[in-house]
């Protein structure tokens, strides 16, 4: 082989372990974008074998899919791979702390696994001299033998691999409409017919290749605005339908690696061969009740069982990314607060959430182990003359109903007790329990 083909694919590998350790180190922003280099030398390597070289990724990417993939050399799916791969690499380098999510980050690791393999058995067969000895033709002529006596019997299984491909095929095609059509209409597709909003429509072909459609499940909070059948719905369509959401309804477990999967945004099954639903609700434990398709409005686990159904599912994250996202999920913007003077009144300090589902549904607690207010002080609603929240401490914020209405928080008051306090401020942008949430922890110094 080639040495400096060789070096590119061991390039590629070790890019590969150094995406995987990053990834363990919870540095998923870097993970992403190594795994994306290891496709990248994978490619180099790859077009070298026909003297093809360029100084730019878009080209190398673009030759890949003309040589490779028009051809039909390779697989399809490595190019979509290669380009989110890419596109994931520009988020993790350029973007913000935390940008990408550890899931898309392993996604990626595995996508750039499956590509290198690939891509070296491709070379490794480029080097294989050509032609048959003596011995190899007597096999191949026992191979053709034993086919043709095998007859229609090897017909069904290749008919079944080609349903299965194109059925694939179907399923990405249908995974792209929805998010192309979800970036451009700020929400998801919802289950209805007749409609130019509904899934059906969305899809580019919304049915597998045995004619059968699609299951379509999601969650509803992306895609609905009525309150009365949808938790935490009911607001005006806007990007933050998508964008504002940190978290969803859907927890998905793949059946065959117990791979879990939270924040899920939607699910696309087909059926396959034996027209019958395996994957079910439920966490894989015997006798669950089978998917079905349609809105999910409460807390819903699914088991996916991918070994018998053909299952794509797309994250929060995921989704958001394709949108376009731009930091504009549930945050509070304090990082601190001002300090105070014993027996002193305190400066007045605003505490001012920002993202999520708007200003006017937030809703506030705040954590410390007495559950009660730091140096007693007093935290109000909006103004510092505004109504006095005395409800919104507790010693478990998570796990407590009573949180406080106000667009911000004003701190004020005469403190008496100095030291350092310690709490942490809870903002939630929906009045159900299971609504966005974000928080961050707080030290308030008062001086003697």
């Amino acid at each position: 082989m080639n040495p400096v083909i060789r070096g590119l694919l061991d390039k590629a590998q070790q890019s590969t372990e150094a995406a995987q350790s990053l990834l363990a180190d919870n540095y998923a922003d870097f993970s992403a974008s190594r795994a994306y280099y290891a496709m990248f030398y994978a490619l180099e390597a790859l077009l070298l074998t026909k003297n093809l070289s360029f100084s730019k990724h878009s080209a190398v990417i673009a030759a890949f899919g003309k040589e490779y993939i028009k051809s039909g050399v390779l697989d399809a799916r490595f190019h979509r791979a290669v380009i989110d791969a890419f596109d994931l690499r520009n988020t993790g380098d350029y973007g913000t702390m935390h940008a990408v999510s550890a899931e898309l980050a392993s996604q990626t690791i595995q996508n750039a696994r499956e590509l290198i393999h690939a891509v070296s058995s491709h070379i490794e067969g480029l080097q294989r001299p050509k032609g048959f000895t003596l011995v190899e033709l007597a096999g191949s002529l026992v191979v053709i033998g034993l086919l043709i006596g095998l007859g229609v019997g090897m017909v069904g299984p290749l008919m079944t691999a080609i349903k299965v491909r194109e059925s694939k095929e179907n399923l990405g095609g249908a995974v792209e409409s929805v998010n192309s059509w979800a970036a451009g209409n700020n929400r998801l597709p919802d289950n209805s017919t007749g409609n130019s909003y509904s899934f059906v429509n969305v899809a580019k072909n919304p049915k597998d290749a045995w004619g059968r459609d699609f299951l379509y499940l999601y969650d509803c909070r992306l895609a609905s605005t009525d309150s009365a059948t949808c938790t935490g719905a009911g607001t005006a369509i806007t990007k933050d339908t998508i964008c504002g959401r940190r978290t969803t309804h859907i927890t998905l477990k793949d059946k065959n690696t117990d791979a879990i999967i939270q924040n899920v945004a939607y699910v696309i099954l087909s059926q396959a061969e034996e027209a019958a639903v395996d994957s079910t609700f439920g966490t894989c434990l015997p006798s669950e009740t089978a998917l079905t398709a349609g809105p999910r409005n409460t807390a819903t686990s699914i088991c996916a069982d991918t070994a018998n159904d053909l299952v794509r599912w797309v994250t929060l994250d995921e989704l958001r990314t394709k949108v376009g996202c731009q930091g504009a999920q549930l945050r509070i913007v304090n990082n601190e607060l001002p300090y105070g003077s014993l027996s002193s009144p305190y400066p007045d300090a605003f505490i001012v959430a920002d993202g999520g589902l708007g200003a006017t549904t937030y809703k506030w607690c705040i954590e410390n182990t007495g559950a009660s207010a730091p140096a007693a002080l007093t935290f109000r609603k909006d103004t510092p003359t505004g109504t006095s929240l005395t409800n919104i401490f507790s010693a478990d914020c998570l796990n407590d109903t009573t949180w406080g209405d106000a667009e911000k928080l004003v701190v004020n008051g005469t403190p008496n007790a100095g030291g350092s306090h310690f709490f942490k401020i809870f903002v939630r942008d929906g009045n159900t329990a299971t609504a966005s949430n974000a928080n961050k922890s707080f030290v308030l110094t008062i001086n003697p």
